[in-house]
């Protein structure tokens, strides 16, 4: 059996918590399938999510914020060993799995609508939004903006776009 967590643990993680909810998940997660299974967790490391287009403009305020709700690979590593996994495998994804055209859609970022859509915007203020929103703007007015684009993408493709950290190996007796 494989259990896929995929993008869940920073929508179930606060701020300040130090990411006692993302262990706790983890935890009860290992607890109810059989100890052959293995757990893939689908995650943005911190310096992949900066590198993301859609991110683009964000202050440090939300990125610092975000660094709080998206464990890092050492706290992953942890939470997968104090569930009883004693192998771990990180492999970051290249390229692009977001299947959706408008992850594709480089232009998409500035329709209201996409950016509903993408958890990342809804922690901007109004302020901040409009201030991300100017400076991609800009870029487009002097046509730089796909050429940002691919300067991000040629940072992503050291880091990845995503990783997947996998737990296996689990201690029958948890």
């Amino acid at each position: 059996d494989v259990v896929m967590l995929n993008f869940v643990l920073h929508h179930v993680e606060k701020s300040g918590s130090n990411f006692s909810l993302s262990r706790e998940t983890i935890l009860n997660v290992a607890k109810s399938v059989p100890s052959s299974s293995v757990l893939a967790v689908g995650t943005f490391f911190a310096e992949q999510r900066r590198n993301l287009w859609y991110t683009y403009g964000f202050p440090d305020r939300v990125h610092n914020y975000m660094d709080t709700i998206f464990p890092d690979e050492t706290t992953l590593l942890q939470f997968l060993s104090e569930a009883g996994f004693r192998k771990h495998k990180v492999v970051p994804i290249f390229e692009s799995i977001l299947s959706d055209n408008d992850y594709n859609n480089h232009m998409a970022v500035l329709d209201k609508r996409w950016r509903g859509t993408t958890s990342g915007w809804t922690h901007l203020t109004l302020t901040e939004e409009q201030e991300a929103l100017g400076k991609i703007q800009s870029l487009v007015d002097q046509g730089l903006w796909e050429q940002c684009v691919t300067e991000l993408k040629t940072k992503r493709n050291q880091t990845g776009e995503v990783s997947i950290v996998f737990g296996y190996d689990r201690d029958s007796g948890r």
